[in-house]
């Protein structure tokens, strides 16, 4: 009888501290730097994803990227970032199948995506919190029982207007793409 029960399928929090770069950005809000959304910039952040041996999974993730509008120093912009919070749907593939190799991933949700920029003459600023998604997929390989490295590549995109005040053309979108690497804590 006892051999008889099935096991209880087993899931794992994966916490994941990550650098990486933002890069090929588009907006319509006013960008001082003619170009600076394109930029690429150092950004980092972490996930933290709930995973079992099978396919599906949910991820909460917080990013920040520094300086995203600015193309030099001596710029029109003072100061100027993006964070992203969201909240993800984790499609893997089945340990089972994978075993101890990369685990390759899909993932995709929405979240917040807030907006600031200060430039130096106080007119342009923006200060825009906007309803944003996310799409990307990556793979992570164990290095041992409680560590991992994870590969991640994302792509950002805005679908609110957000805060009328701020200036820009049209609507205030902006999208990006971000490529990370982290390591992968187990508990």
């Amino acid at each position: 009888m006892l051999m008889a029960v099935a096991d209880t399928a087993s899931a794992d929090w994966f916490i994941t501290p990550f650098a990486g770069l933002k890069f090929a950005g588009s907006t319509h809000l006013v960008d001082l730097e003619i170009g600076g959304a394109r930029n690429k910039k150092f950004t980092f952040g972490a996930a933290a994803t709930r995973l079992g041996d099978g396919l599906f999974g949910v991820e909460a993730e917080v990013a920040y990227v520094p300086r995203f509008f600015e193309r030099s120093s001596g710029s029109l912009i003072a100061r100027s970032h993006v964070w992203t919070v969201m909240g993800n749907l984790v499609i893997s593939a089945p340990r089972e199948l994978t075993g101890d190799s990369l685990r390759p991933f899909i993932s995709g949700g929405g979240g917040v995506m807030h907006t600031a920029i200060d430039d130096v003459v106080n007119v342009f600023g923006v200060d825009n919190n906007q309803f944003a998604i996310n799409i990307g997929g990556g793979a992570t390989g164990r290095l041992n029982d409680v560590s991992a490295v994870r590969f991640d590549l994302r792509y950002f995109n805005s679908i609110s207007n957000g805060d009328e005040s701020n200036i820009g053309f049209g609507s205030t979108s902006l999208s990006f793409w971000r490529a990370a690497v982290g390591i992968t804590l187990r508990y």
